[in-house]
């Protein structure tokens, strides 16, 4: 009785041995096939890996002279908002004090340099 089972348990190891041999051999056919394409890629890698840092860069530039026109932009709309509010303003006030000279010749003295200072102030921003 038990010679029978140390032959099965025998018979049992072997296969499992006959198994796992031709797993590994798959294992290691798959890996030759694999072999030259690693390969490949390791020497593509390093040309992928500046193209893609060569992007990234032209993205960031693009990105920041986007964004420094956006503020040139918004700043001339803002000035162009100013200005025409104190040209309203100015030609009101001429119409309005039209009979009085030396008030409207000194209130649109006064607003120029007003708007002079102003505009020189925001562009040294």
């Amino acid at each position: 009785m038990l010679e029978i089972s140390f032959i099965i348990l025998s018979m049992a190891f072997l296969l499992l041995a006959v198994a796992l041999a031709v797993c590994l051999f798959r294992v290691w056919k798959v890996m030759e096939l694999l072999l030259p394409i690693i390969e490949h890629l390791n020497q593509a890698l390093p040309a992928i890996i500046q193209n893609i840092q060569d992007t990234t860069l032209n993205v960031k530039q693009t990105s920041s002279h986007i964004h420094l026109q956006a503020e040139r932009l918004s700043l001339l709309l803002n000035q162009l908002r100013v200005w025409s509010v104190v040209s309203m303003v100015a030609r009101g006030l001429k119409l309005k004090f039209f009979s009085k000279g030396t008030n409207t010749a000194a209130l649109t003295k006064g607003l120029s340099a007003f708007v002079q200072t102003f505009f020189t102030q925001r562009n040294n921003k």
